[in-house]
């Protein structure tokens, strides 16, 4: 019998999902993705904080407090994108590598419609 690489995602699911049922509808500690918190910082290209802009990545987000810093906790180790948006400011995008430590990212913001 040949398995391609789609039949063999389909198997590893399967008994992903299986296994999961079996130890009923959780996933194992060990098979699960360390995660770390990031700490999003905003500021403006001046160096100003930000505050109440919305920092998201992979699903988990936050608002920013008066020192434009947020923190997103529970983010799984790996390459990731950090999306911030402001009213008033253009949207940023910072892409990111989690290792097995916390991390801090800045992201500086442009007022709208400046170049």
């Amino acid at each position: 019998m040949k398995v391609n690489k789609t039949s063999g995602a389909l198997v590893v699911w399967l008994l992903a999902t299986v296994g999961c049922a079996l130890q009923g509808g959780k996933v194992p500690l060990a098979r699960r993705v360390p995660t770390v918190t990031v700490t999003c910082v905003v500021l403006t290209v001046e160096d100003r904080p930000i505050a109440d802009a919305r920092c998201q990545s992979e699903g988990i987000g936050a608002t920013t407090d008066g020192q434009g810093v947020a923190r997103l906790v529970g983010v799984p180790i790996g390459d990731r994108l950090l999306v911030v948006t402001a009213a008033g400011y253009d949207p940023g995008r910072q892409p990111y590598t989690l290792s097995m430590t916390d991390l801090t990212v800045t992201v500086h913001l442009r007022v709208r419609g400046r170049t």
